[in-house]
C-alpha cells in the first residue's frame, strides 16, 4: 500500500440514510460479486470480482498486517460482523464494481467499515476516517465518521439510479486506513401487494425503523416469522387482518421475513432495519 495525497470535491448528494452499528453477516441476495470480500490475504491484493485503484490490500483479525513492508496494526484487529477477510484502502485507493442495475428502480446499499490504525517508525496513520462513495464518479454519499478504531460501523444508502449501467466506488474521507466488509446491494421495495389464489397482502415497506406494518383481505390467520441473516429466528406473529410489528428492539442491519397462511409461504422479502 503506497500513501500518497487524496483529492476529494463536494458533489450533488443522493437521497441517502444511515446508521451505526453491527450488521448480521453474509448477505447472500447482494447485486454485487463477493460482497464478503473473501480472498486471500495480502498486500495489494483486491478481492475477486472487485476493481481496485493503486494497491489496496486484504487482512483479517487473525495473524500479521498484510501491508507495505514496516506498518504494523496500532491495535488489535476485531473480526468483522460479515467475517473472514476484508479489504482496506487508504489514500487514493479504492475499491469499484459496475452491477448492472434497473434505471429507475431504488437501491439500498449496506456496508461495514471501520478505522484501522496503522504505523511504521513516526508514520502514523490512526486518525478519524469514513468512506465516501461515487456512483458513476459523482460523490453521492458520505458515512460518518469513524473515531473509534478497529470497532466496525454499519451505514446504509439508498439511492436511484439514472442509468443500468452505475460504477459504485469506494475511497476513504481521509489520509488513514480503513477497512470495508459485508457490502450489500439489493432491491428496495416501498410497498408491495402478493396475492397468492384468494389472497392478497400489503406489506408497508421493507425499509422501517420501529414499525412494520402488514395487511391482509383474507379472513384466515396468518403468521409472519423474521430472520436475521445467519437464518436465525428473531421474531414471530400470528394475525387476522393487519399486524404493526414492533421492530425498535432489532439491531440495524438486514432480516428477511416469511408470510405463511396454512402453513404454506405465501411471500418472502427483506427487511431493512435502520
Amino acid at each position: 500500500m503506497k500513501k500518497s495525497i487524496i483529492l476529494s470535491g463536494a458533489l450533488t448528494a443522493l437521497l441517502c440514510i444511515y446508521g451505526s452499528g453491527n450488521v448480521n453477516a453474509q448477505c447472500k441476495l447482494s447485486l454485487l460479486t463477493n460482497s464478503s470480500f473473501n480472498s486471500i490475504e495480502g498486500e495489494a491484493v483486491t478481492a475477486p470480482g472487485w476493481n481496485s485503484t493503486s494497491t489496496p490490500d486484504v487482512n483479517d483479525e487473525n495473524g500479521p498486517l498484510n501491508c507495505t513492508p514496516c506498518y504494523v496494526w496500532v491495535g488489535i484487529p476485531l473480526a468483522s460482523p460479515d467475517g473472514g477477510t476484508w479489504q482496506n484502502i487508504y489514500g487514493n485507493e479504492s475499491i469499484s464494481q459496475i452491477p448492472a442495475l434497473t434505471a429507475g428502480q431504488p437501491y439500498s446499499l449496506c456496508f461495514q467499515y471501520a478505522a484501522q490504525g496503522i504505523v511504521c517508525s513516526s508514520q502514523l496513520y490512526d486518525g478519524p476516517v469514513g468512506i465516501n462513495i461515487y456512483l458513476n464518479s459523482v460523490l453521492s454519499f458520505t458515512t460518518p465518521i469513524d473515531f473509534t478504531q478497529y470497532t466496525w460501523e454499519t451505514a446504509c444508502f439508498f439511492f436511484t439510479p439514472t442509468t443500468s449501467l452505475t460504477e459504485i466506488r469506494f475511497e476513504t474521507t481521509s489520509q488513514n486506513y480503513v477497512g470495508i466488509d459485508g457490502v450489500c446491494l439489493t432491491e428496495t421495495i416501498t410497498t408491495s401487494v402478493e396475492g397468492n389464489g384468494n389472497v392478497s397482502v400489503k406489506v408497508s415497506g421493507n425499509v422501517v425503523t420501529d414499525e412494520f406494518s402488514i395487511t391482509s383481505a383474507h379472513g384466515d390467520m396468518c403468521e409472519i416469522i423474521l430472520y436475521d441473516m445467519h437464518a436465525a429466528k428473531v421474531m414471530q406473529r400470528e394475525f387476522t387482518g393487519s399486524l404493526t410489528m414492533n421492530t425498535s428492539q432489532l439491531q440495524r442491519g438486514i432480516y428477511f421475513y416469511e408470510l405463511r397462511r396454512n402453513n404454506s409461504v405465501i411471500k418472502k422479502d427483506k427487511l431493512i432495519k435502520l
